[in-house]
């Protein structure tokens, strides 16, 4: 997880690990979009849950498929895809496109943002951006990607956090993603939603310069 930085929202209330709602949206949360009715948003957040349903069946479908197959960037591209339906969501990614890192780490550092939302004594994104001081990080025991002290920039880069191929991203997104966020904080931090966003650098930055994310 970024939603957003980390879409990352656990998830945030068991489903929103971000910034709002956009980690309900990938977990299929009820409170996933804005809507003008009730019946609309329960009716949007269903068709959000049968999508992700179809999603996360495909991905496992093609497991024994080689990092290389061409069918990785077709899911990544499906993942992305429906992430970005969601405003908050769009948001963070047209702010990261458009190169707004000022922009981006405001929204993202907001006190009424998802990854501002206290968890374990600490905001939420202290554990997607890899803060180890004043942490707890059982049961994963330490952080899988250090967006703390990764140069900026370096997300996409060889040995960076997003650099892992869109197969293991997704698998990451189908095992240790948003539906293990809310019982599982530290899996925040295994790349996945946020890398396939393609917001990881603006991750970097953002977790560098938001209060609380790798300091206490």
């Amino acid at each position: 997880g970024g939603t957003c930085p980390a879409v990352s929202a656990l998830q945030h209330d068991a489903a929103r690990h971000r910034r709002g709602s956009d980690g309900a949206v990938i977990a299929g949360g009820a409170g996933a979009l804005e809507a003008p009715g009730p019946l609309q948003k329960v009716v949007r957040a269903l068709e959000q849950a049968v999508e992700t349903a179809q999603l996360r069946a495909d991905i496992e479908a093609h497991a024994d498929l080689t990092a290389e197959d061409p069918v990785w960037d077709e899911l990544a591209a499906r993942v992305k895809a429906m992430i970005a339906v969601d405003p908050d969501a769009k948001e963070y990614m047209d702010l990261c496109q458009a190169g707004d890192l000022e922009g981006y780490s405001a929204k993202g550092c907001a006190p009424n943002a998802g990854g501002s939302t206290i968890v374990r004594g600490v905001p939420a994104d202290a554990f997607y951006c890899g803060r180890t001081e004043g942490v707890d990080w059982s049961p994963m025991g330490k952080p899988e990607a250090d967006l703390c002290s990764a140069p900026l920039k370096s997300a996409y880069e060889p040995g960076g956090i997003c650099a892992i191929g869109n197969k293991q991203l997704l698998l990451n997104f189908v095992h240790r993603g948003p539906s293990q966020w809310g019982s599982d904080p530290t899996t925040i931090n295994v790349p996945s939603v946020d890398c396939l966003m393609g917001i990881g650098n603006c991750d970097l930055y953002y977790c560098q310069h938001c209060a609380g994310h790798c300091t206490a």
